[in-house]
């Protein structure tokens, strides 16, 4: 190849006729300011929001729902799972019951989802099996219709353990979702009759609760099938360092639903917006299925007799067992 001559360039490749020396200079120092803006580009973002695929130490299962392929855990009894969560943001918790083959009827379950410090939520709720859910490796074991618990996470890697007592087992497939998104497939409902709302204020949220004592119930009327869910905080007085335990009852047609006994620990992150003289306990929840047609749901404080709580109620916003 001939050698170029002192004072000329050759021509670039892919570009027709001649370049002179100024042209191509501001053409390198245009160069020049481009590779470092493309090298310190970021990547597109990934959305960090969704199921949760990888938990420690447990192997993911997988579930056909209505012959829809979902990825679950197994969580046994005594052996709970524990993996890590980067909040802010709300984790999704579907559970399902795993009975032996041929099981019919009702079970009730505890789902516990603790932090390092404190527990996040309870659920106590009961289900039934489910006809078109089973386990895609050909396991015989009964699988239950779902039930959804929503958990508040807050800023920075949390690390959460969840436990089950009651049956020997449940899945759970567990969702990552924004603080603000993804609605936890319930709708508030509020009792019969004129109630004054109590808002309770819970970090950045807010919830309409109604006071319920021992000589005033109230009462809530349901159209099913559907999940009747209801949150529950004792009143404390300002000076009452607790524990207290206290009893509520949930009553249908005359027949006993539930007898919910819990022992209240004051709140450190909740406050009652209107109620300057009480301070509510942390939340307690129940989940009672009822079935087709209307139900008139009865809630009294049984116990302090001379005690208040305030309660807020919710219905599925689909049948129950209608979730993934």
């Amino acid at each position: 190849m001939d050698a170029t001559a002192p004072g000329q360039l050759e021509k670039p490749i892919g570009i027709r006729g001649r370049v002179g020396l100024p042209a191509l200079l501001g053409l390198l120092a245009l160069a020049a300011l481009l590779v470092p803006l493309r090298a310190q580009a970021p990547p597109p973002p990934s959305s960090p929001w969704g199921p949760i695929r990888q938990v420690e130490g447990t192997e993911p299962r997988q579930l056909l729902i209505k012959g829809k392929p979902s990825i679950y855990f197994r969580v046994a009894r005594r052996a709970p799972i524990r993996f890590t969560v980067r909040g802010p943001a709300r984790l999704v918790v579907i559970s399902r019951a795993e009975m032996p083959p041929a099981t019919s009827g009702t079970s009730p379950y505890f789902l516990r989802v603790l932090g390092p410090h404190s527990p996040l939520r309870v659920q106590a709720t009961e289900s039934q099996p489910d006809p078109g859910a089973r386990l895609a490796d050909g396991g015989k074991a009964t699988i239950f219709e779902s039930r959804r618990l929503v958990v508040a996470i807050p800023e920075g890697e949390q690390e959460v353990w969840i436990s089950v007592s009651g049956v020997p087992g449940v899945f759970v497939r567990l969702l990552r979702v924004p603080p603000g998104g993804e609605p936890d497939g319930m709708i508030a409902i509020a009792p019969d009759g004129p109630h004054r709302p109590v808002v309770v204020k819970d970090r950045a949220e807010r919830i309409s609760c109604y006071t319920v004592t021992r000589a005033k119930p109230l009462f809530f009327r349901v159209t099913g099938p559907t999940t009747f869910a209801l949150i529950s905080r004792l009143d404390f007085a300002k000076s009452e360092p607790g524990p207290r335990s206290y009893t509520l009852t949930l009553s249908s047609g005359g027949r006993t639903l539930r007898t919910l006994q819990y022992n209240a620990v004051r709140s450190d992150s909740t406050t009652y917006v209107d109620l300057a003289d009480r301070v509510p306990s942390r939340a307690d929840s129940v989940e009672v299925s009822l079935g087709p047609g209307t139900s008139e749901v009865r809630v009294e404080l049984v116990d302090p007799p001379d005690g208040s709580a305030e309660v807020h109620a919710r219905i599925a916003e689909k049948p129950a067992g209608e979730e993934e």
